[in-house]
């Protein structure tokens, strides 16, 4: 009895540790079980702070680049403003320094279609020759170019009290006559009365100039002061006015011009001159050398060199890079204006 009783005695305290082992695995249990509660809301707070954080990272993210794009419209913008407003001033500055170039130039003495646009200077030509062909038949504008007034025109300037315009008269040039008269220079030169001697004939007292209008009615004579006083581009346009002779009213430099030789006896001052030849070359043109006295001519071109006997009057048409060479004197060559054939081509005019 005492063994059951001691068994039984074992067996009930293994059965009140059971159940506190059970009880404490219960109680141990429902900690874990409100542990992992706990910890699953926990999680869940978390996941849930973490979900609204991506949400507004995704939104700041999308604002920033919004907010970059704008910027870099805006700056595109400006960009494209700046480049206007440098090609506006580019613009500004190079009309100020024209409209500065045009005024030096007019400083100067010459036009520019800045100042007078073209259409307007033409405008004005037309407006001009419709006055003188309504009211002024007998006169005619002498040049209808408006291009010749840039370069050429006489005009005058100034501006108003304020400095704030620029007045221009420019100064047409008017003529009674249709076409210019055509002017021909009078060289007389002496002529060796034979071609032994020194002695000469020549013609004297002989104006400087003949001036003969286009319809060969009238003539007049001019002498080189008178010219000088005119202005030439191209054509002399002279302020003076002198009378014209009819062609029929004959003078020496009338026979002269028409070659009448009854007319050049009558009229013309034939004078001896004694002693008066000496060797000499004289240019006539770029092209041709009047020679007196001279002779053993030496001739001397980049190809070749030839000699000629000379003469006491006569003419030579030299090539371009040409020389003459005497004892007395030296005929340099030219480059330009002159035969452009360097071989053996000078004619040689025999005179006396």
């Amino acid at each position: 009895m005492d063994d059951v009783n001691l068994l039984a005695s074992h067996l009930n305290a293994l059965q009140k540790q059971s159940i506190k082992m059970a009880n404490a695995l219960s109680q141990h249990g429902s900690h874990l079980s409100s542990y992992m509660t706990t910890s699953n809301r926990r999680m869940d707070n978390i996941q849930f702070e973490v979900m609204k954080n991506y949400y507004a990272i995704g939104n700041i993210t999308k604002n920033f680049q919004s907010t970059i794009t704008n910027i870099e419209t805006h700056i595109l913008d400006l960009t494209n403003l700046l480049n206007m407003q440098s090609y506006k001033a580019s613009s500004i500055s190079s009309e100020v320094n024209t409209v500065i170039s045009s005024l030096q130039s007019l400083i100067e003495g010459k036009l520019t279609p800045v100042l007078i646009p073209i259409y307007s200077l033409h405008k004005t030509i037309q407006d001009i020759n419709h006055i003188l062909a309504t009211n002024y038949s007998r006169f005619t504008l002498v040049n209808k170019e408006p291009q010749w007034y840039y370069q050429h025109a006489t005009f005058h300037f100034g501006t108003d009290i304020d400095k704030s315009s620029i007045y221009i008269t420019i100064k047409f040039p008017v003529s009674p006559e249709k076409e210019p008269l055509k002017l021909y220079e009078i060289i007389s030169l002496p002529v060796p009365i034979n071609a032994t001697s020194s002695h000469a004939t020549m013609l004297l007292n002989l104006p400087q100039y003949l001036a003969i209008t286009s319809h060969q009615q009238y003539y007049v004579t001019i002498e080189k002061a008178d010219l000088a006083t005119c202005k030439k581009h191209g054509t002399y346009l002279c302020s003076f006015n002198k009378a014209l002779t009819p062609v029929t009213q004959m003078s020496c430099v009338m026979g002269l011009f028409a070659n009448d030789k009854s007319v050049v006896n009558k009229f013309c001052d034939f004078r001896f001159m004694e002693n008066h030849l000496s060797p000499i070359a004289i240019e006539l043109s770029a092209t041709s050398v009047l020679i007196y006295n001279s002779f053993n001519l030496v001739i001397d071109c980049p190809k070749y060199q030839d000699i000629k006997h000379g003469c006491s009057m006569c003419v030579i048409t030299l090539p371009c890079q040409c020389s003459i060479t005497t004892k007395h004197w030296y005929f340099p060559p030219r480059l330009v204006k002159c035969h452009k054939q360097l071989n053996k081509t000078e004619v040689f005019i025999q005179l006396i």
